[in-house]
């Protein structure tokens, strides 16, 4: 017998296509609701950062913002939760004559699958799997850890140093209320060299912050050959190469976001 499935024109469908599809339309912007963040700013040399961010963009400072965030009350999975490490540098977008800013993640490690995929197909997102542990604490200094497979390879420590007054953080909730994410939605061809699909893709969302702090951060990679975690060992080794030349604007942070899904989009 032949099979019955057929794609309905006007639909959208993810993997595995065939047990389901929705109508297009305005996608739904979902709420996080509880999302505690540590990052700070590693100022590295221009010249190591260049060859990790494509030609459709211009690196807007020598920087590397490493973040931790706990995503938790996340709406779309049920107020569910999973953990995210991300490596971003500051860029401005060249491809058209909007001037747009933002953030061009190099890796987001994740620790659940259905994030991992949506983003990564949706929104090109590079998205791969760790297992990411949850914050710790003792007295003022926090502390994370990403591991694959048993084996950490990169450890993040933050000191909390002085609490931002409600001034302060009404002014950042003003200032950075809209947040843009660029990723790159590549699909290689089945066989043979080349892309099937390859183009920059605008990511918006929105964060209000409850509670700030100001502090000290340190990020350390393991030693590490990479025989652990052949598949990822370019991006860890790349990452860990960079030259770490200074360490800023560490902050620990709670409070919401929303991904603005409805405004995403892919740049030519």
């Amino acid at each position: 017998m032949k099979g019955r499935f057929e794609f309905k024109e006007g639909y959208s469908y993810h993997m595995p296509v065939h047990f389901r599809g929705m109508p297009a339309g305005k996608a739904m912007d979902p709420l996080y609701g509880d999302v505690f963040v540590l990052s700070a700013d590693l100022t590295t040399d221009l010249d190591a950062l260049a060859p990790f961010v494509p030609q459709d963009f211009e690196i807007l400072e020598p920087v590397v913002n490493v973040m931790y965030n706990n995503c938790r009350e996340v709406e779309w999975m049920s107020h569910g939760e999973y953990r995210i490490l991300q490596f971003g540098v500051p860029v401005r977008y060249l491809g058209n004559d909007e001037g747009l800013t933002g953030l061009y993640p190099l890796v987001l490690w994740e620790d659940k699958t259905d994030p991992i995929l949506s983003g990564r197909e949706d929104t090109g997102m590079p998205k791969i799997f760790a297992d990411i542990s949850i914050a710790r604490r003792w007295e003022d200094h926090w502390f994370v850890r990403a591991s694959y497979e048993g084996t950490t390879f990169v450890k993040l420590d933050f000191w909390d140093r002085a609490a931002a007054g409600a001034d302060e953080i009404a002014a950042r909730n003003q200032a950075t209320r809209r947040v843009n994410a660029f990723g790159w939605r590549y699909l290689p061809h089945v066989s043979g060299g080349g892309a099937a699909l390859s183009h920059a893709v605008l990511y918006p969302s929105e964060a209000q912050v409850d509670e700030l702090w100001h502090g000290e951060a340190k990020l350390t990679w393991t030693e590490y050959d990479g025989c652990e975690n052949i598949i990822q060992a370019p991006i860890i080794l790349g990452l860990s190469a960079l030259p770490i030349l200074g360490v800023g604007n560490a902050i620990r942070s709670r409070g919401r976001v929303i991904l603005v899904n409805s405004e995403a989009r892919a740049l030519p």
